[in-house]
């Protein structure tokens, strides 16, 4: 039974390419800490560099990228910011928003 646990939460991931180089995006562990404060954009950074992995696993950023992140054209990171969310279930399949959860 404990394989089939393991299973069912292992984290979410996707396969993409950006700039030529293979990306892993995989949800952020429950362990994870986000840290600090800030703006909505900067926590949402702060997960960005979090869920990013090269094909060994090892995370691609840190913290300290989260400044040339924001200055990064829009549609150029678009791809990334859409699997993040995607992987971290705050959007739905087609990149929609999720609906607020409604009264039990």
């Amino acid at each position: 039974m404990l394989a089939e646990i393991a299973a069912a939460i292992k984290p979410n991931e996707e396969r993409l390419t950006l700039g030529g180089v293979s990306l892993i995006v995989r949800e952020m562990a429950a362990a994870d800490e986000l840290g600090g404060d800030g703006s909505p954009e900067d926590i949402f950074m702060r997960v960005v560099v979090r869920c990013v992995f090269n094909e060994a696993g090892e995370l691609v950023m840190s913290d300290a990228d989260i400044p040339e992140l924001k200055a990064a054209g829009k549609t150029k990171l678009r791809p990334l910011l859409d699997a993040v969310q995607r992987v971290n279930g705050l959007v739905q399949e087609d990149n929609t928003e999720k609906p607020a959860p409604g009264p039990a």
